[in-house]
């Protein structure tokens, strides 16, 4: 199968590689357009190394964007144009956040399928064309849109290719969970630049639950079920077993690039707006994280 990657970043890569490796054609779509016939390296967890080739891109049957956030509305944009995603394409999206698959939706022709993804793989860059494979999850999917047929050929190929996936009748759901978790460990590691088991500190549990308790308002008002007291548990959860780890969030203030923030919390403002519901703590902790990027 021809499969497009648009975003050859490190998550992008490692999936790059995996599909290679089971034996799909697959080439790349960067920032600058069509990424030329390369070789690329994996670092596979068990220390193996895969060397795989990026081949020239053609209309590619299946197409995932694994860019930011920010970008996923314009790269999609952007492959439209370039005639990549047809009616018959199968377009998935494999970002962090959650807002771009809505207007993404409104683009589509009915029998475009689209796939929305979440995924706990790990993936370090080590350069332009290498990536070491950090740590081993599942990858969550499910059809937003489309023909229903187009489910078993998606399932197919990431079981084949990826291997521990989960397949949801209703993707949202594990979408939604992914993100309130995010709400609340990313932008306070960004703002007071820790990592993440800090978070389990004494210091921030107060504006944990804060956090915690507005998030899951909302998203029971947007029909995802969320119970804050469990919510609170899978933060310190999270927080603790990725102790040392310093959140994406953390890393792109650190490294002066845009966040993600809009499409996480950001998102939960937007939503609650909708709703008419208050969200003065993800406000707060959003404009504290601004002032700090542009201080």
């Amino acid at each position: 199968m021809k499969i497009l990657i648009c975003g050859a970043g490190a998550v992008g890569q490692l999936y790059g590689g995996m599909f290679a490796a089971a034996g799909h054609q697959v080439s790349c779509y960067g920032s600058q357009g069509p990424v030329a016939p390369t070789e690329y390296r994996l670092q596979r967890i068990d220390g193996s190394q895969l060397v795989w080739h990026c081949h020239q891109v053609q209309q590619p049957s299946v197409v995932i964007v694994c860019t930011k956030a920010y970008q996923v509305e314009t790269a999609v944009a952007e492959l439209i144009n370039q005639k990549l995603l047809l009616p018959t394409t199968h377009l998935v999206l494999l970002h962090n956040g959650l807002g771009p698959h809505e207007s993404i939706a409104k683009r589509l022709n009915d029998e475009t399928s689209l796939t929305l993804a979440s995924t706990r793989q790990g993936a370090l860059r080590l350069s332009p064309q290498e990536v070491k494979h950090t740590g081993l999850g599942a990858t969550d999917l499910g059809l937003f849109q489309g023909p229903q047929r187009a489910s078993d050929k998606i399932l197919a190929l990431f079981q084949q290719s990826i291997g521990d996936c989960h397949w949801h009748p209703n993707v949202l759901q594990p979408l939604w969970h992914k993100l309130l978790i995010n709400s609340v460990i990313n932008p306070l590691t960004a703002r007071d630049q820790v990592t993440n088991g800090y978070l389990c500190g004494d210091d921030y549990q107060s504006e944990i639950i804060e956090l915690c308790a507005e998030a899951c308002d909302i998203a029971n008002a947007c029909g995802i079920d969320a119970q804050p007291q469990q919510l609170y548990r899978q933060v310190l959860l999270v927080a603790e077993a990725t102790a040392s780890n310093r959140s994406s969030m953390l890393q792109d203030v650190s490294a002066g690039r845009p966040t993600e923030i809009d499409y996480i919390n950001g998102y939960l403002i937007k939503r609650a707006e909708h709703h008419g519901l208050p969200i003065a703590a993800h406000r707060a902790l959003v404009a504290q994280l601004t002032d700090k990027q542009q201080g």
